[in-house]
């Protein structure tokens, strides 16, 4: 059996990228009896500001398999520090493609199961998949009923817009993205 040599990425994200503000709260991740929460307030009042908060669950998820199925403890570094070690960059790389394409690279995931164990890397993918699912909701873009009052959803914002159409076309955008898609 050969092994392919997948190389670790030069540097996960640019610098404020949501992969990192996951691998930072990958970072603080602990479980330990009487642990209520497995991040503490400030990372979890952080990630809800950045619009991440549904992708907590999957990286409780993810953080669990690492740290079961390895042998060595995966250095991720200080919160705040750049992802400088092998274990931070690849696993900045990871979460920051799921959290802003959707996707995890074959590659790099191939890559963290080697370093964790091969056999994990069914949970680890399932793990990821979980993560993407939280951060990417669905959204199904339709009218909320009742709330056009039979104006135009997209009014134009010129001189002769009247009050109501102006106040529908601020709604619009507010009420097709929260109108989510049943899975």
């Amino acid at each position: 059996m050969t092994r392919t040599v997948v190389p670790f990425p030069t540097r996960p994200a640019e610098p404020g990228a949501p992969g990192l503000a996951l691998l930072d709260a990958a970072r603080t991740w602990r479980r330990a009896p009487g642990c209520d929460s497995p991040f503490p307030p400030s990372t979890v009042r952080r990630l809800g500001a950045s619009g991440l908060l549904g992708a907590l669950s999957g990286l409780d998820t993810l953080m669990a398999v690492l740290t079961v199925h390895s042998d060595d403890p995966i250095a991720l570094g200080q919160p705040g520090d750049d992802p400088t070690g092998p274990d931070s960059r690849l696993l900045g790389a990871l979460l920051d493609q799921a959290v802003c394409e959707g996707r995890v690279d074959d590659r790099l995931l191939e890559r963290l199961s080697e370093r964790v164990a091969p056999a994990a890397r069914p949970l680890l993918r399932k793990a990821l998949d979980t993560l993407i699912r939280a951060a990417w909701p669905r959204v199904l873009r339709c009218a909320l009923p009742g709330v056009w009052h039979g104006a135009d959803p997209v009014a134009s914002w010129d001189s002769d817009s009247d009050a109501d159409s102006m106040d529908n076309a601020m709604i619009a955008p507010l009420a097709t993205a929260y109108h989510l898609a049943a899975e």
